[in-house]
């Protein structure tokens, strides 16, 4: 089964002085911007609430990176350095980045908004996807299990929710629950180049 992938936009706000990145990677119940598969045509997707539940059960390792270039890890889920959070509206993730040239970088970019987006890489599982005609006649792909790859900071999403910022570590609780309740949404074209199914 070939591994996907799939982008969320939004406008970001950073400290100054962050030194974590936080955002929302996967959003439940909302609709993706159009994507297209050779095999089925256009269509739209809507991850449930739940979908991630047995792959983060299961204590994968899952990585993050910049821009999906997989030399480039900026945290892991097994080194703590990638904190991993399921809610009833998505995964929110905290990325603490190595002190490195590409961790560095990462900081950088989210910090001036050259990178204003998060990405997911997934397989859905077995018996985790349906597909259906919504009332307008459009097709729908509805994903209710699936298995975490990685997670990405990137500038071309294909979803239209996200969250992503860069924080202090020396900020409250209360502070950091404040910024991942701001959000400014934006729509971004869909780009994806891999066929589905």
């Amino acid at each position: 089964m070939k591994t996907e992938i799939r982008n969320y936009a939004a406008e970001i706000r950073a400290d100054a002085k962050g030194n974590t990145i936080q955002g929302t990677a996967v959003v439940y119940g909302k609709p993706s911007n159009e994507l297209y598969s050779p095999k089925i045509g256009a269509f739209t997707e809507v991850i449930k609430a739940g979908a991630l539940s047995a792959s983060l059960a299961s204590n994968d390792e899952i990585k993050a990176d910049l821009n999906h270039e997989t030399d480039k890890v900026i945290g892991r889920r097994s080194k703590g350095t990638l904190i991993l959070n399921d809610t009833p509206t998505g995964l929110n993730v905290r990325i603490m980045p190595p002190a490195t040239s590409w961790g560095n970088d990462a900081l950088e970019a989210v910090r001036s908004g050259t990178y204003d987006g998060m990405s997911f890489e997934f397989n859905p599982n077995e018996g985790g996807e349906r597909f259906y005609r919504d009332s307008t006649g459009k097709t729908v792909r509805e994903i209710s299990s699936l298995s975490l790859k990685r997670v990405s900071i990137v500038a071309e999403p294909a979803y239209p929710q996200t969250s992503v910022e860069l924080r202090s570590e020396s900020l409250s609780q209360a502070e950091k629950d404040l910024g991942e309740s701001v959000y400014n949404f934006r729509n971004m074209v869909a780009a994806v180049a891999a066929s589905i199914i």
